[in-house]
């Protein structure tokens, strides 16, 4: 069984909002008033003038390391690339095991503390630690003899 795709969601649009800033900063040091068209170029977000996403936001990062390489190590280099490949698979509705949840969290996370994002790391770890139980809420119904007499039990633990 895999997490929800919601644990991906969130951790995505908080990752959104912190590389964000960072990718307009050094983009805009470098670019201008032609930071974001400069971000978009070479991914989707380039047709209708989209707005900057993740995907888009982790290829700036990638194609233009010469303006982020100082701030970020070569790993967060490597984040980048993993997660983004991770969220263009989720993005498309194809399939993610639990397994590549868990990395891409853990990996999210190691991104966020590269960039100094304490309180995204924190925000990711809620995420990791509040992972909800798939068979939360259901409920086991048995027979429990020839009288037709059925016993409910609550299957996983109440969601607060």
């Amino acid at each position: 069984m895999s997490r929800p795709s919601g644990d991906l969601d969130s951790a995505f649009r908080i990752l959104t909002e912190h590389l964000g800033p960072l990718v307009e900063e050094r983009m805009r040091s470098a670019h201008g008033d032609q930071w974001e068209s400069m971000s978009r170029k070479g991914t989707n977000a380039v047709r209708g003038n989209r707005a900057l996403d993740l995907s888009s936001l982790l290829h700036a990062i990638q194609a233009n390391w010469h303006l982020f390489r100082g701030e970020l190590d070569g790993r967060c280099r490597a984040y980048t690339s993993e997660i983004r490949e991770v969220r263009n698979d989720w993005a498309h509705q194809k399939a993610v095991s639990e397994e590549e949840v868990e990395r891409t969290l853990d990996t999210i996370s190691r991104l966020l503390s590269g960039i100094g994002a304490e309180d995204g790391v924190q925000a990711i770890a809620a995420i990791k630690g509040g992972g909800s139980n798939p068979l939360n809420g259901l409920v086991q119904i048995s027979r429990t003899g020839r009288d037709g007499i059925y016993s409910e039990e609550k299957i996983g633990r109440a969601h607060v």
